[in-house]
């Protein structure tokens, strides 16, 4: 995969986590990301460090740990 389908899988998966219903709030925090739910479910949220597995990777890991979540 080139530098430019990379960015654009890292553009989609960002956009799919930060419009998944359990996204109340997104962070980027230098190294991870972190997605805080809304008041009231039982998880406070979830967080995927990227520093060494990449960004595409850890997004994937969030949004697939969100539907679990979800689902639950």
């Amino acid at each position: 995969m080139g530098v430019r389908e990379n960015a654009e899988k890292v553009a989609e998966l960002l956009l799919k986590v930060q419009q998944h219903c359990m996204c109340a709030r997104f962070e980027d925090l230098g190294g991870a990301y972190r997605v805080l739910y809304a008041p009231g479910f039982q998880l406070d949220g979830v967080q995927a460090v990227y520093a060494q597995c990449g960004k595409a990777v850890a997004l994937e890991r969030m949004l697939n740990a969100m539907e679990r979540h979800w689902l639950a």
